[in-house]
């Protein structure tokens, strides 16, 4: 049966990009996405949270990222993967994160939105950094 790792997230940005590099020198960037979940609550008021996505942008994704600034509306779609680390009490953490191998900027227009986009086929992975 054929399976599929895709993931898709339309939200804002929670900061500014945080460019890292590799140990080897590569920079990639990092951004926090917003996206808000709706649930009715206890009370059956419809109640909505936000959520908080990293994702990872490298190669030509890197470059448009760092035109990205805190608040902007975007849509990244990539694969989710997976960090596994240690903290400085020797606790083990697993963290998701989605590389991305396609993203579209909105900007709000007086007649819409606009769209602008940059996509690539080849996604490297995501350097192990932070």
């Amino acid at each position: 049966m054929l399976s599929n790792n895709f993931t898709q997230l339309i939200g804002y940005l929670g900061s500014d990009p945080e460019v890292l590099k590799t140990s080897d020198g590569r920079e990639f960037a990092k951004v926090n996405i917003a996206t808000t979940e709706v649930a009715k609550g206890e009370s059956g008021k419809f109640i909505s949270k936000p959520c908080w996505h990293v994702v990872y942008f490298n190669g030509k994704l890197f470059e448009y990222a760092k035109s990205f600034k805190k608040g902007m509306r975007i849509q990244a779609l990539g694969k989710l993967d997976y960090k596994d680390w240690t903290d400085k009490k020797g606790v083990n953490h697993r963290s998701a994160f989605i590389l991305a191998k396609e993203v579209h900027k909105f900007s709000e227009a007086k007649n819409g939105t606009e769209l602008a986009s940059v996509d690539i086929d080849d996604a490297e992975s995501v350097p192990a950094a932070e």
